[in-house]
């Protein structure tokens, strides 16, 4: 849940509903907003930002970490275990008080969806695991198959009507980008410059090995009118958790699924939880009472995670 203030003063509160029916191997969630005009003292009834689909059940696909959804690797493995989730985040335009963004993440999307052919993003719903109630699909397991995107729901008349909730999110607006191979972009967030650039910084595997290791990266998208561009932040792809490790191996179930964005002026501030700083304890000896060593779990070896920001990038 994400409240946002439009510039006239109107509150909307965007969030997830995990309640919607569903029928066969429909596993679809919804995304809904309200608005209120008086300050928050009353709202008006939700309406549909769009449909989304939630990352898979992680236990069917990585074997471990059960009762999460995560983001697998490709090929699949027990090395990108944390717990993830999909979720709105929600910006205003400073000038214009009947423009909303709201940003989601969708397991469907158009790279991602069952009219794709194999190989170039099949991914089919086949409803849930009946232990863990978790998304399953056809296609995690397969190269270039089922992949995450962060898309774009906008409304232009103060919230009556989204964009995404009349296309679906499998021809919905696509804020990240992209490589050849596809990869997923998840845990984002948006803010708005004042000029009104849209910027969403977010999770992403797009770059070198991430899809195969379970590295991650931090990109920032900036979108001025319809030109959307794109700009790695991270200098160095992350290497997996191991802050918070599993009983099951030497990888985190936990990332710290925290992530922000501040825009001030024209400046974008990302942060991100960084796993690129090697992780040590001291252990004196009798040469050296401050002598280091590196964590390890078995034959993980460990890294830390620390919250990361940059110095600031510029924004159309």
């Amino acid at each position: 849940m994400q409240p946002v203030v439009a510039a006239n003063g109107d509150v909307y509160v965007v969030f997830t509903n995990y309640n919607n029916a569903v029928s066969g191997n429909d596993n679809h969630n919804d995304i809904l907003v309200v608005k209120s005009t008086n300050g928050g003292k009353t709202f008006a009834d939700p309406q549909l930002v769009s449909r989304y689909y939630d990352l898979p059940d992680c236990v069917t696909y990585t074997g471990a970490d059960a009762f999460r959804a995560c983001v697998p690797t490709s090929p699949l493995s027990a090395v990108s275990v944390f717990r993830a989730a999909n979720y709105p985040s929600a910006a205003t335009a400073p000038n214009d008080p009947n423009t909303i963004y709201v940003t989601f993440g969708s397991f469907i999307n158009p790279h991602s969806n069952p009219t794709n052919p194999a190989g170039q993003g099949h991914c089919e719903p086949k409803g849930l695991n009946s232990t863990t109630f978790l998304n399953l699909y056809h296609g995690v397991d397969h190269a270039n198959g089922c992949n995450n995107d962060i898309l774009l729901s906008v409304s232009s008349d103060g919230g009556q009507h989204w964009s995404a909730a009349a296309s679906g999110p499998a021809a919905a607006t696509v804020v990240s980008n992209e490589s050849s191979t596809l990869a997923s972009q998840w845990w984002q967030w948006a803010a708005t410059s004042a000029s009104g650039t849209l910027a969403v910084s977010y999770y992403d595997r797009k770059y070198g090995d991430d899809v195969s290791t379970g590295a991650n990266d931090i990109t920032l998208a900036q979108r001025d009118g319809n030109t959307v561009g794109h700009v790695r932040v991270t200098s160095v792809s992350n290497p997996p958790a191991t802050e918070f490790p599993g009983s099951f191996n030497g990888y985190s179930v936990f990332l710290g699924d925290y992530s922000g964005l501040a825009v001030s002026g024209s400046t974008a501030y990302p942060i991100w939880s960084d796993t690129r700083n090697q992780e040590f304890f001291q252990c004196p000896s009798a040469a050296s009472s401050l002598t280091l060593c590196r964590v390890t779990n078995g034959n993980v070896l460990g890294f830390d995670e620390d919250v990361f920001t940059t110095h600031g990038l510029s924004l159309p």
